[in-house]
Formats: structure tokens, sequence, C-alpha cells
């Protein structure tokens, strides 16, 4: 309380009172970073910083989580949400937002000539596993969405199919809904048949509910079809990536010999950085933001009172930290066919980037004014190139399995500011075995073929529905 009143007072210009307020918990703040400084030093330093009414600026940024992009899309290969934490979602989140307020984001990409087929292997199959995540995310979604509109409209209940069930059990319940759907369809066409011999207003009854079922057939179909297209590419990426896994292993039994240096400066061999930015154009700012829409009407949630998003029927399925997980893989759908961010140089540029601070964004702000702030978060978070600089040297050495020498060391130093001790201690380690990789243990699930039952079923209601 002391600390949102010192920030509140501080904004407002009242540095007098900030002061009071100061002098009256400074024995408290004290007796509490001390306590703090050995076992989180920089949680310490932190709340010092408040305490002294020095609130973070929006050029200030603020560092992103290591590896969230990469922990998205491994939950999504592993089928477990829970591999993706609350805090990776948020990091998802924050991504978007900047992007389609216009920020661009400095990255360094690297071409390195070396052990040439080793490199060309792994960036092989690293890109083939990024696509087969990429294709993974987009079915286990499709299929999710089907099973969510399922229990909207009362042909499953939640309970069948809670958050979290893995993605085979959750396409069999799915197909056995969709069974008894045809059935209800079959029943309402046989009603009424039988209906027709009866006074008109009882056909007209039973013609309501046929019309009602098929309906609902018709939307399921349309939404396991999309679903199926997308297994498809996922058996697809599945084959590749195994192709890729197979080439790598093989390059690995066969090399040997000390590690290459890595080398700046000219000449054919070594390191060559590329500098470049991540951004979006005005019209895929327009294409992601229509993405993210269309998949939130699909989860039936609708602006309430007060800015609010809720769903239409709140009693049907609740609102849920696996459905923000899920939203956070359809954040990366969405972002994927403009910036790449499957690919693993893409997410090491992007966790390098300091994000921009959204401690200023409210709740109860227009959306003009959201974007209005969105903007100036995008113009004025700094630029800083240091970390960037320490992933690709990271990448480098774990991956490639390259010696960082002095003379790489400096340059990344002084082109990029990256810092001396983490540059340190990578000069100083030496490159380990390279290992095997198998992903035969990551077997999709498989979304079966539409039964042709259905659409026979469906056939035949329209038949009657059209006389």
């Amino acid at each position: 309380r002391a600390l949102a009143k010192i920030d509140m007072l501080s904004r407002a210009g009242l540095h007098a009172r900030v002061r009071d307020i100061q002098a009256d918990s400074r024995e408290h703040f004290e007796r509490a970073i001390a306590q703090l400084q050995d076992v989180a030093p920089l949680a310490a330093t932190r709340l010092h910083e408040r305490f002294m009414a020095q609130a973070p600026k929006l050029l200030d940024g603020v560092p992103r989580s290591d590896f969230f992009v990469e922990r998205v899309l491994a939950a999504v290969e592993a089928d477990d949400p829970l591999l993706m934490t609350l805090a990776d979602v948020e990091e998802m989140l924050v991504l978007v937002f900047e992007l389609i307020n216009g920020r661009e984001l400095p990255i360094l990409t690297f071409h390195y000539v070396g052990r040439w087929r080793l490199a060309e292997a792994l960036d092989q199959l690293e890109n083939r596993r990024s696509q087969f995540r990429v294709a993974q995310a987009a079915g286990s979604n499709r299929v999710r969405a089907l099973a969510s509109w399922l229990v909207e409209v009362e042909i499953l209940s939640y309970a069948e199919v809670p958050d979290g069930l893995p993605a085979q059990p959750l396409i069999e319940r799915v197909v056995d809904a969709l069974n008894r759907l045809t059935q209800r369809v079959d029943a309402a066409h046989a009603a009424h048949a039988a209906a027709t011999a009866h006074p008109p207003f009882q056909a007209a009854a039973e013609r309501v509910e046929l019309e009602h079922a098929s309906g609902l057939l018709t939307t399921a179909l349309r939404l396991y079809k999309t679903a199926y297209q997308s297994f498809l590419q996922v058996g697809k990426a599945h084959a590749d990536m195994l192709k890729a896994s197979a080439g790598w292993n093989q390059l690995v039994e066969r090399s040997a010999g000390p590690s290459p240096e890595l080398r700046v400066g000219p000449g054919r061999r070594g390191l060559r950085i590329i500098e470049g930015v991540l951004a979006l154009e005005p019209d895929q700012r327009t294409a992601v933001c229509q993405h993210l829409l269309a998949y939130l009407h699909g989860e039936h949630i609708e602006r309430r009172q007060r800015g609010h998003f809720a769903r239409r029927a709140t009693d049907m399925r609740p609102l849920t930290l696996d459905s923000a997980r899920r939203l956070a893989v359809e954040i990366a759908l969405a972002l994927e066919p403009h910036i790449l961010l499957s690919r693993p140089e893409i997410q090491r540029g992007v966790t390098a980037t300091l994000a921009s601070y959204l401690g200023d964004l409210e709740p109860g702000m227009s959306a003009l004014a959201k974007r209005n702030l969105g903007e100036a978060m995008a113009r004025d978070v700094q630029q800083d190139m240091s970390r960037a600089a320490e992933q690709l040297a990271l990448a480098l050495v774990k991956h490639y399995r390259v010696e960082l020498t002095e003379s790489a060391s400096r340059f990344l130093q002084d082109n990029y500011g990256a810092r001396p001790e983490i540059l340190g201690i990578l000069t100083q380690h030496l490159p380990s075995e390279l290992p095997a990789r198998s992903f035969l243990s990551a077997r999709p699930a498989v979304l079966p073929a539409a039964s042709l039952e259905w659409y026979r079923c469906l056939v035949r209601a329209r038949r009657v529905l059209q006389r």
C-alpha cells in the first residue's frame, strides 16, 4: 500500500508527500530489503527503486522471459498445456500487443560457414521440428474449438471434455458426440415422416426439430473438416521431422575431430552477422487482428460491461486457465505466417529484445486510448542489442559446437554491447559431443476422416426439408 501511494503521488508531482511516506515507512522497508538481499537480490533492488519513487519508464522496457515461445510450442508438441506457464501466456499477449501497435524488434541472425554439413543438418532438423509444432498447434486448437462448440450447444457436457484432456481421448469423445448427433437427426427424420399423417401443427413441430438438428450437424461437420485438414498437415510435418532427425543422427555418428574456432573478419569461413527488424506491416496487423477476432468469436467470447470479455453462456463452459493457454497458442499461429515465430533464430531474437512496459494500461481505458498508449510504447522503448548478441553467441557454442575466440568475443562486445562476463563463460566452454536426437516418441494424435454416414444422414434430412 505504501508503494502504491508513493507511485501515485510521484506521478502527481506531490514529492513532499512522497517524502513523508518514505520517512514513515523507511525502517520497515530497510528491514524487508535486508532480508531479501541474500535470497533475492534482484527483487531487493527493484523494491528499493520503487521505494525511492523510481518507477519504470516506457524507455526502460522490461526483459522478456527466456524461451517463452519455445515453451508455448513445446506444450503443444507434448500435448501438455502445463508445460506453458501463465507468465508465458502474458509474454505472448504482450508480444502481439506490441506488434499490432507498430513495434519494431531489432534482431540478430547469422550465417556461419564452418562445419557446414552439421550446421545445415541442424538447421533443417530445427525447422522441421518447428513446422511440426505449428501444424500440431493448429490441429489441436481446431479440434478443441469443435469440442468447445459442442459444449456450447449442449451436445457434450463440460465434464466429458475437461480442460487438460489429452488430444486422443478428446478426439474419441468428439467422434462419439457426432455419432450421437447423427442418431438425433435420423430420429428427427423418422419422427417427421411419421408426423406427416397427423394434423399439420404436429408435422410442423417435428420439422422444426429436424431443421435444428440438421443445422447443428452441418456446423459440426464444417468444423470437423477444418480440424481434419489441419491434422493431415500434422502427419506430413511429423514424417518430415523424422526424416530430418535420421539425417542428423547419421551425420553425428560420422562426425569427429576438434571443434572449429569461431572467426570474424574477412575470409570465406566464419561468422556473418545479419542485422534485421521484426515488425508487422499495416495489412499484416489487420490480418493478425482478424485471425484472433475470429478465434474469440469461435470460443463464444463477447464484450460485456466495462469493456471486459466473457462467454455468452458462462454456465456451459467457464473461462479457465486452459483457455488462456489455448489463446497463447492461437497468438503464435496468428503471428507465424508473418514473422516465422516458429524458427529458432526468430525466437532467440524476440527473447533478446526488451518488452514494452504495460503498467500504464488499465481495463477501463477506451480502445483508442490503449492504441495511442501502445503506439507510444512501441516508439519509446530503447533498443538494446546486448542480449541479442549474447543469445547469438550461446547458440553458436551450444548448437553449432564452435569455440568462441577472444577476437570474436571482443567483436560482440564492441559492436553490440555484450557483457564480458557472459561471453567469458562461453569462451571457456568446451563443446561437448553432439547429441543424437529421436522424435519417435512424439507421435501425434490421429483424427479419423469424417464418417460417410454423417454426410448420408445430412443428405437425407436436407431432401426432406427441401420439399
